[in-house]
């Protein structure tokens, strides 16, 4: 639906448009209202997705382009910062797609619980996805604490065997300052819950950061953003969206590094595709 802007009431979130002398409501949710607000006044042309609630009441699902006509200034286009992210991420040289597992408190735990990391998983990769580096270990937490049931019930992971291959925590932190010295990469994770354990395992160890928010791409957010979601996507459910096979999540953290691996692929596949389309378009 494209249309000029009658008025907006930000009290309600809702934006009047006038359709054959009749105005038209268009309700944004919360979280839209909070993005797009700000720069929506009378007279600016919108394109958005809607879904038709009645005759005169409609929900917005997706601003596309937001456009002030005096002066003519173009304020958001969605498939500008497709093309946007797109170059970003054609531009890095090196990936590394990694994943945590975490410790997760007993079943009668209450009150705060510190997770920490207890297995990681990582691959290094070219900008071809070439596989360049391979690393899967466990690791003890700081005060070497006996899984939990919950923990080993989830991983499907007995006391015996994480004993048996688990190293200390210097062997993750050393492993990750080699490869940042070494390739220079963006750290490639679905979620920022991964990113924020391991800020947290650097404290919990007395150990310097050597990883910030910055050196990290949470693909999960990325994909959220790029096809406009309202609700987190899991990495199963990204996975099978892009790739038609019977495959159950295994709670490990390399096998799940390479499944952000594989979703990333397909992804970079998919924006080089509609990079093409829209400057065909354009």
């Amino acid at each position: 639906m494209r249309a000029i802007i009658y008025s907006v009431d930000e009290d309600k979130r809702v934006i009047y448009i006038k359709h054959q002398k009749r105005l038209i409501q268009l309700l944004l949710s919360h979280k839209v209202a909070t993005i797009f607000l700000p720069i929506l006044q009378k007279g600016y042309l919108i394109d958005v997705d809607v879904k038709k609630v009645h005759a005169y009441l409609y929900k917005i699902k997706t601003f596309k382009q937001v456009t002030s006509l005096k002066p003519y200034r173009m304020l958001y286009d969605l498939d500008m910062l497709r093309l946007d992210m797109q170059d970003f991420m054609s531009h890095i040289q090196h990936f590394v797609f990694i994943d945590f597992e975490m410790s997760m408190p007993g079943y009668q735990h209450k009150g705060y619980f510190q997770s920490e990391i207890i297995q990681f998983g990582l691959i290094v990769t070219d900008q071809t996805f070439k596989p360049l580096y391979e690393s899967m270990h466990y690791v003890y937490d700081v005060n070497r604490t006996p899984l939990t049931e919950r923990t080993k019930k989830f991983l499907k992971l007995d006391q015996e065997t994480y004993d048996k291959q688990a190293m200390p925590y210097d062997l993750l932190y050393e492993t990750l300052a080699y490869i940042k010295k070494t390739y220079q990469p963006k750290w490639v994770v679905w979620g920022k819950n991964d990113i924020q354990v391991l800020k947290d395992s650097f404290k919990i160890h007395k150990k310097q950061p050597i990883l910030d928010t910055q050196d990290f791409i949470d693909m999960l957010k990325l994909h959220k953003d790029y096809y406009h979601l309202k609700d987190d996507l899991g990495l199963l459910k990204a996975f099978l969206m892009y790739y038609k096979e019977d495959i159950a999540q295994s709670h490990d953290a390399l096998d799940d590094a390479k499944m952000t691996l594989k979703i990333t692929q397909a992804f970079m596949k998919l924006m080089h595709a509609h990079r093409r389309y829209l400057w065909n378009t354009y």
